[in-house]
């Protein structure tokens, strides 16, 4: 893994780089999970602009001073340590004045464009405008709703649906029917109750609405 300068603030020792190493205390601490060599093919890199990170941290409005507050860990989303299923990054408050911004490695993802997200929701706790420790039922709840899944579990149970109704007028059997009915009846209201509490609660979300924006490079940027 290569970096464009070493930031020593994990208080990690480098003997063999002395004179070397920079430490900038007004910067966010980066670390690397272990697991994401692993996903590496041979001869590929990470590679971390210290200015490109400068540049996102100022477009959040995140003061200099609170830098150095913030924890940048740097993950794959395949069997990572830190991120969950369908997680390609999140921001938590670690109890201590401080902020751990965590961000996934993903081909098919603007990784960058996760970190700009996530320092928008930084941005917000340090304002006051979220609560990253105590954030409300419904925001956790539409957090944990993921649309393509929904839409793939729907679609299954719809079609399963309709082979146990046309099943029922094959057999010309009225309760199977009536069954299928049900299921549909119940998977569909299902389905949009879920697909209302991942909107209401999180897609819609102010803080959600203004991180997806963030996500967007700012003009004039390479």
């Amino acid at each position: 893994m290569r970096m464009n300068k070493r930031v020593n603030k994990l208080e990690v020792d480098f003997p063999s780089c002395e004179g070397i190493v920079t430490v900038d205390h007004d910067f966010p601490k980066i670390q690397f999970d272990r697991k994401l060599g692993a996903e590496l093919v041979p001869g590929e890199v990470v590679d971390l602009s210290e200015e490109r990170l400068k540049k996102y941290l100022e477009y959040a409005e995140i003061s200099e001073q609170r830098w150095g507050d913030l924890s940048l860990i740097i993950t794959g989303t395949e069997d990572s340590s830190y991120l969950g299923s369908n997680e390609l990054g999140y921001a938590s408050d670690d109890s201590e004045g401080g902020f751990n911004v965590v961000i996934g490695i993903d081909y098919d993802f603007d990784s960058e464009a996760t970190l700009r997200h996530e320092l928008c929701h930084v941005k917000d706790a340090i304002d006051g405008k979220i609560d990253l420790q105590r954030a409300d039922l419904l925001y956790r709840l539409g957090a944990s709703i993921n649309k393509k899944d929904l839409r793939i579990q729907a679609a299954a149970l719809n079609t399963l649906g309709a082979l146990a109704y046309v099943c029922g007028m094959y057999f010309n059997s009225e309760e199977l029917k009536e069954g299928a009915i049900s299921v549909l009846a119940l998977n569909n209201v299902s389905a949009a109750a879920l697909l209302g509490i991942h909107l209401k609660g999180y897609y819609h979300n102010p803080c959600e609405e203004r991180a997806r924006e963030a996500e967007k490079k700012a003009s004039g940027w390479p």
